[in-house]
């Protein structure tokens, strides 16, 4: 397994599931980076999260993925905090609102269910390497643009890689 720079994220095409490489700009949320933290990092998303504010770790997943070996989940990994699910794109339930929910949300879930802070890593077996300390800017980017109270996040010189 390659590492990637800190810049360069790796994630999962939306359309046909390969792994690709996108860069991305510390702490700053675009489309890239909501693409990598919805479509391979959600849990290091969820993670970050989790050390700056008071979340509930949420899994949604599908056991019978279609293409996947028999016993690997897929699945995505995003928070709850005040009773409303949050991940990289912002508020679940607005998107859900939208104009098309299909596409919103993997509405294809069998399961949603609350998790410890283990639950995940579990069933983690062909998931990227967690990267929660690099995506902690981003995670507080977040919630600054959703006026959502939490932690600041550790300076760039004690900021590591490792989750």
């Amino acid at each position: 397994m390659t590492i990637a720079p800190a810049s360069g994220w790796e994630c999962f095409d939306i359309i046909f599931g390969f792994r690709e490489v996108r860069k991305l700009r510390a702490g700053v949320l675009d489309s890239d980076a909501e693409h990598v933290f919805t479509s391979g990092h959600c849990h290091s998303f969820a993670e970050a999260l989790r050390r700056l504010t008071p979340v509930r770790l949420i899994f949604a997943f599908d056991r019978r993925a279609e293409g996947c070996e028999e016993g690997e989940v897929q699945g995505h990994v995003f928070v709850r905090i005040a009773g409303r699910d949050l991940d990289a794109r912002g508020w679940v339930d607005e998107r859900l609102g939208g104009p098309d929910p299909e596409r919103a949300f993997e509405a294809r879930w069998d399961r949603v269910t609350e998790i410890g802070p283990e639950g995940w890593l579990a069933n983690s077996r062909g998931w990227l390497e967690p990267r929660v300390a690099d995506a902690v800017p981003f995670a507080a980017a977040l919630l600054e643009r959703l006026q959502i109270p939490g932690r600041r996040p550790p300076g760039p010189s004690t900021q590591g890689g490792a989750p």
